[in-house]
């Protein structure tokens, strides 16, 4: 018999993993006590304290279970996934949804405690994530040369429903990365400590200082929970310090401002600028839009943006493009079932995503239906290559086109459209 990677994370109790839960009245997904070897997720201890839960969240999830499992990113067992499932009752996830309309959200937030004194933390979000919350948006935010915070948050209206158990996972490593004067140089920090694990309601970010989701004030907003995790001593010959690496500021070239009608929202946060899809006259007004807009973009050259398929495709469809001058930097899968909430599998793209994802989906006993958006680099002649596959939905340059012009804005981010060109939300 399969057992899915779920099973395998949550269950056995022979000290492979110890789990924080608000409500332990729930033993549903943890009834087989059997856990099998598992070459990509190895659990280990993750000591987590109690947390009290009462009614004075009333949105807030009936069951918050958390736990930390390993992986492999760069080299093996150098990561791990801190991992939250989450159930509500028809009362909570009422007022859930109620919020919802006043623009509310809900995040699972996942934040290294770590701190060396030099803006510097322990674990670096690597940028691959899982998760059964609908309509997703991952972000993570930097302190010094690492991603010390990754955050998912479920952009649907429509979430949750009650008694439908919701899982998330996102992936920290010992490695991290600076780009100098020599190159991308990679480090290992050997350190441990804890990360906080909050469920939080979530309202959109201030103008300028916040991300596009921050926890919401003044709403009791979090139930906190906190996840060990130990030290791990450097594979060999790994770099340990940064002290001997020169910063190099990186030339930005600011380009022309490209023409045609801007279709997306700008919002800006933390020094980053997050863009939306602006839908206000609906799917196909914003994709004639776009694209007329990517073609004019892409005349100048080298353009980023954003890539969403017509349906979701397969990696051999994705090296075709490639093979058609397309980059692609990350890309998001999703997965299908019968019994609940679909996958959402997001990662940079490099020698080991296909690997990633496919094992991933798998491992969940999931049936992965294929890729369904990426972020890509083109230029005219491989955008048209790309438009004139029946595969390609739209390619969005929004990224380019917002970037032109804002050589101090290196953090541009945008979401793909493919929820909504699903019908999904």
């Amino acid at each position: 018999m399969r057992h899915s990677l779920i099973e395998r994370l949550f269950s056995g109790f022979l000290g492979a993993v110890l789990m924080l839960r608000v409500d332990l009245s729930s033993s549903k997904g943890l009834r087989r006590a059997a856990s099998l070897a598992l070459a990509a997720v190895v659990l280990l201890t993750a000591a987590v304290p109690t947390v009290s839960a009462d009614n004075r969240f009333p949105w807030h999830p009936q069951t918050w279970t958390l736990g930390r499992s390993t992986s492999t990113w760069r080299t093996g067992s150098d990561s791990m996934y801190f991992w939250a499932r989450m159930t509500w009752d028809a009362d909570n996830a009422s007022n859930m949804r109620h919020m919802a309309t006043h623009g509310y959200r809900f995040t699972h937030d996942v934040q290294d405690t770590s701190n060396d004194g030099a803006a510097n933390n322990n674990l670096n979000a690597t940028g691959r994530y899982s998760t059964t919350m609908p309509s997703p948006y991952y972000d993570r935010d930097r302190s010094g040369f690492r991603n010390h915070e990754a955050e998912i948050t479920s952009e649907s209206s429509a979430f949750p429903s009650s008694g439908v158990e919701y899982i998330s996972l996102v992936e920290f490593s010992h490695w991290y990365s600076i780009t100098g004067s020599t190159g991308t140089n990679w480090f290992w920090d050997p350190s441990g400590d804890s990360v906080t694990q909050p469920a939080q309601v979530s309202a959109p970010g201030c103008p300028v200082l916040c991300d596009k989701w921050d926890a919401a004030q003044g709403l009791a907003d979090k139930i906190m929970g906190y996840t060990a995790y130990p030290s791990k001593a450097a594979p060999a010959a790994a770099p340990v310090a940064e002290a001997d690496v020169v910063l190099a500021e990186g030339a930005v070239s600011q380009g022309a401002r490209a023409s045609g009608k801007a279709a997306y929202k700008v919002e800006r946060h933390h020094g980053q600028i997050v863009l939306e899809a602006d839908l206000s006259d609906g799917l196909r007004a914003y994709l004639d839009t776009a694209t007329a807009a990517a073609t004019t973009i892409a005349v100048d050259g080298a353009s980023r943006g954003i890539l969403t398929f017509a349906e979701p495709v397969t990696f051999a469809d994705l090296r075709a493009l490639e093979r058609q001058g397309v980059i692609v930097e990350t890309i998001e899968a999703v997965t299908a079932n019968d019994h609940g909430p679909r996958w959402t599998l997001g990662s940079p793209m490099d020698d080991a995503t296909a690997a990633w994802i496919r094992d991933a989906a798998a491992e969940t006993g999931e049936r992965l239906l294929g890729i369904t958006s990426a972020q890509v680099v083109v230029d005219a002649s491989s955008l048209r290559n790309a438009l004139d596959d029946p595969l390609v939905y739209l390619v969005d340059l929004s990224i380019e086109h917002f970037g032109r012009g804002h050589a101090d804005k290196d953090d541009i981010v945008m979401n793909d459209v493919y929820w909504a060109v699903a019908g999904w939300e």
